[in-house]
């Protein structure tokens, strides 16, 4: 078991996630690094998954978020790798069986950004 599966497995235990959300975040790790070749044991990724699993909990719970500032989308908008940011999170948002909302999406979309932007220059 490595980082990323333990740190699912402490936010299933502590009950952020449920059995589904833990699938979920499964997928997630596959689509991003099979698909799209993100490291595994990057620290970006490890925040990505815990930011899920918080708007997966945030999801049962009824809870609204902040939505992000606009021009911190607006920057992620004019980054080279949005085009294919937004792809991902359309894929992710695809292939979960939780449902985020669009303010959450916009959070993971600038995760994605910065995961892409962080893997070109490694």
């Amino acid at each position: 078991m490595d980082e990323l599966d333990q740190r699912i497995e402490v936010l299933h235990q502590a009950g952020i996630i449920d059995e589904i959300g833990k699938a979920d975040l499964g997928k997630i790790i596959q689509i991003l690094t099979i698909d799209y070749g993100i490291d595994r044991t990057s620290e970006l990724l490890g925040s990505l998954v815990t930011h899920i699993a918080a708007s997966f909990k945030r999801l049962r719970e009824g809870e609204k978020i902040v939505p992000i500032a606009r021009e911190v989308l607006a920057d992620v908008k004019s980054n080279e790798f949005y085009p294919k940011s937004l792809e991902i999170e359309k894929k992710i948002a695809n292939s979960i069986t939780n449902k985020i909302s669009v303010d959450e999406e916009e959070f993971i979309l600038v995760h994605i950004a910065g995961l892409l932007t962080a893997a070109q220059t490694d």
